[in-house]
């Protein structure tokens, strides 16, 4: 895993992750006497670790609040993209046609600056709010989408409330080139008590402890999203440790040059609704339904596991489940959720 950097910022509310312990504890001091000898044995408290990497932190990283961007993802026009390597979990969510765009979560480590950012849809929703009002960012939008963020638990975030923290990048033309200070910025606008997730949003393993039962090796994947050109299609590699991902047959980079590699991939396929927009051509602006159960493959330690994804309602926690009907553990690490609207066409080997 690429070393990953925490800035810090201030927060009132601990989180204790599901190992147990709180990072504030004292060690425990255990002392053992003989007739011969006196031994002190120091025990460190547990880790407190991220609800959305698994990974350890320290206590007032976990409990800041969750940035969440919009990005494009035009293959050629929006790519490279900025600052999409330093998210904890990116979800891509297509729209019209084949066109994807990123959802990136930024809790644990930051990023500045990022972008470029564009306009979202009503799937956000569902997938935000299971993370304790978050804040979300985002350039445009439409009559309906607006007032549903802002009517919801999730803490807007776009270019009409923080427009001194967007800037136009120049070498990029418009819409392509409307880019964002740094999510650590954003953060600081955050409404007072604002808290990070208090549930971990994946079970993870633990060393040595495989996603499931069911695993059965895997070192490639591939994602064909329907429609036309656009961002697709997708292709991931297993590199013995990384899931290294391409776009269109070519390195999917940073804006530095790196190509994205993480630890865990899930293909959620998800059910396409209609948004209730209509685009320059007239044609339906379709919106991923997040809310329910479908189809998943889980990509980790170069294993698949296929399942089900369910989730409840909007604030409930997404679980990953194998056909056993037990949690699908990841690699403690960044995620990638790929959400499309059929499994035509895509496969796995």
């Amino acid at each position: 895993m690429r070393p990953r950097t925490v800035l810090v910022a201030l927060s009132l509310v601990l989180f204790v992750a599901a190992c147990g312990g709180g990072g504030d504890e004292e060690a425990e001091a255990t002392t053992t006497t003989t007739a011969e000898t006196s031994t002190t044995t120091t025990t460190a408290p547990p880790a407190t670790t991220s609800a959305l990497t698994g990974l350890p932190v320290e206590d007032d990283v976990i409990a800041r609040p969750v940035v969440a961007i919009k990005i494009d993802n035009v293959d050629g026009k929006s790519t490279p993209q900025v600052g999409i390597n330093a998210a904890d979990v990116v979800y891509e969510i297509q729209v019209e046609g084949s066109v994807t765009r990123l959802l990136s979560l930024f809790q644990s480590t930051d990023a500045a600056p990022i972008g470029p950012v564009r306009s979202a849809r009503g799937s956000e929703i569902g997938v935000l709010e299971e993370l304790n009002s978050p804040l979300f960012t985002w350039h445009g939008e439409n009559a309906i989408l607006g007032p549903q963020v802002r009517a919801s638990s999730i803490q807007a975030r776009s270019i009409n409330e923080i427009s001194g923290l967007f800037y136009r990048q120049s070498g990029r033309p418009a819409p392509y080139n409307s880019f964002v200070q740094g999510s650590e910025q954003i953060r600081g606008t955050a409404d007072e008590g604002s808290v990070g997730p208090q549930t971990p949003i994946f079970a993870f393993a633990d060393e040595g402890e495989a996603p499931s039962p069911l695993a059965a090796p895997a070192s490639s994947v591939h994602i064909q999203f329907t429609g036309g050109a656009g961002g697709a299609p997708v292709d991931y590699q297993w590199d013995g440790t990384n899931w290294l991902r391409s776009q269109k047959g070519h390195a999917h980079v940073d804006g530095d040059g790196t190509q994205v590699a993480v630890e865990n991939v899930i293909v959620r396929f998800v059910a396409a609704v209609d948004s209730g927009t209509r685009d320059k051509a007239g044609s339906v602006v379709p919106t991923a339904q997040v809310i329910g159960e479908g189809e998943v493959w889980v990509f980790s330690q170069g294993t698949v596991t296929t399942g089900t994804w369910k989730k409840a309602d909007g604030t409930s926690v997404t679980e990953y489940l194998d056909a056993d009907g037990n949690p699908i553990k990841l690699t403690p690490g960044q995620t990638w959720i790929s959400m499309p609207y059929t499994s035509a066409n895509s496969s796995f080997g």
